[in-house]
């Protein structure tokens, strides 16, 4: 079954996402995504413990991750490993897939020959920690090929269909391994200081977020200066800390307002605004709206989702062309 997110992605405290109807003996999920279902068209800093494949098949997807944004297009594929920092904008036409994928699943277990062989050099490599795939040669159109059979399998369900999703994606991988020959030779090995120091900061803030929080606050966390922490926070996500915080604090209580009834006033102080007018200046340059529209906005979306997504005719023929899988 392909999985159809209802309102935007689900994020544990630590703003690492959760991940819907996960199966540890089944280490494989196909999400398909919607832009309309996200007021403010965008998802925050976050990462995934497991390979994240994503897969556009309408509109245009900005993905940032450090100082890099790829604009991803229909039919396009973008690889993120493991781990990886990385916030998602996009229209409200937009539609796309989300493979989550745990290593274990391809190589047959951790610290196995394969593993070591085919993942590891990837999975261990800086350079390698995104890439944008478009179908421009005859082995990405083979990538994108295999992917969309590994995805069908998923939606359809037919008999073996967790063995044909792993060969397609078994198939994906050898070709994505053949297409980083040069990047893996060349790459830089993982240990990328800022990506550790920003998860930290980060990790403080997620769990700070309400209180009254300084910039020493945020630099202690990952024990670096102010000034260091505030060139961390622009090299690896454009915004200063204290911005950041404040955008994340609108971006916390617009999630309470699609949630609970619980009164404007009370949100925006849970979220650690201390004044209603800035919470409504911050959050209407945000999100376009008042926080009492965004609230009848959501509310309205929700009512109108299905769970999962069904079987359907598929349009369109292998190759370059974009696919929607359903």
């Amino acid at each position: 079954m392909i999985i159809k997110s209802k309102s935007g992605l689900e994020l544990a405290e630590n703003h690492m996402e959760v991940i819907a109807n996960r199966d540890a003996a089944f280490p494989y999920i196909c999400t398909f995504d919607e832009g309309r279902n996200f007021i403010g068209n965008e998802v925050p800093w976050h990462w995934n413990d497991q390979i994240e494949i994503d897969y556009v098949s309408r509109g245009t997807l900005e993905t940032t991750i450090s100082d890099r944004t790829y604009v991803q297009k229909p039919g396009e594929i973008l690889v993120l490993n493991t781990g990886t920092l990385h916030a998602v904008r996009f229209l409200p036409e937009t539609e796309w897939y989300v493979n989550q994928v745990d290593v274990r699943f391809l190589s047959g277990g951790y610290g196995s020959a394969i593993e070591q062989k085919y993942f590891t050099p990837l999975l261990c490599c800086e350079s390698a920690s995104s890439m944008l795939f478009r179908p421009d040669s005859a082995n990405r159109i083979k990538m994108a090929d295999y992917l969309i059979r590994a995805m069908e399998a998923m939606r359809d369900e037919p008999t073996g269909f967790e063995l044909i999703a792993r060969e397609a994606l078994s198939r994906f991988w050898l070709c994505m391994f053949e297409e980083t020959a040069e990047l893996r030779r060349t790459g830089v090995p993982s240990g990328n200081q800022d990506a550790e120091r920003m998860k930290a900061m980060l990790l403080f803030l997620y769990a700070h977020y309400a209180e009254p929080v300084t910039l020493t606050d945020i630099a202690d966390a990952a024990g670096i200066s102010p000034r260091e922490c505030t060139r961390c926070f622009r090299r690896s996500v454009g915004s200063s800390p204290i911005r950041f915080l404040v955008s994340f604090r609108a971006q916390s209580a617009a999630q309470k307002l699609a949630a609970t009834d619980d009164p404007v006033s009370v949100i925006a102080g849970a979220c650690g605004f201390t004044s209603d007018s800035y919470f409504g200046k911050v959050f209407r340059e945000m999100f376009g709206c008042t926080p009492r529209e965004y609230r009848k906005r959501a509310r309205s979306i929700a009512r109108g989702e299905n769970s999962a997504v069904s079987a359907g005719n598929i349009s369109g023929t292998r190759g370059a062309t974009s696919r929607r899988i359903f």
